[in-house]
């Protein structure tokens, strides 16, 4: 169960732990992680990990999630 972490993205939808997120001010997408460690949303790309903090929630634009992104990888190669 993804957790919520009450920002929105630029068309206003709720952003939630494993949402894929186009970063605009990096040109990057990233995931949308919990950070157990240091108790906070972060979003990782590739190596990096940026927190909330980096960037205003309302800038990013969410591409889908990690979970559909599996399950269609699955149905790909049934």
């Amino acid at each position: 169960v993804e957790m919520c972490t009450g920002l929105k993205d630029a068309s206003g939808r709720l952003i939630y732990e494993g949402d894929l997120v186009y970063i605009p001010e990096e040109d990057e997408t990233g995931t949308v992680i919990y950070d157990e460690v240091v108790a906070q949303f972060a979003i990782v790309v590739e190596d990096i990990q940026y927190t909330f903090d980096n960037f205003l929630a309302s800038s990013l634009e969410i591409n889908g999630s990690l979970n559909e992104w599996k399950a269609e990888v699955e149905d790909a190669n049934n």
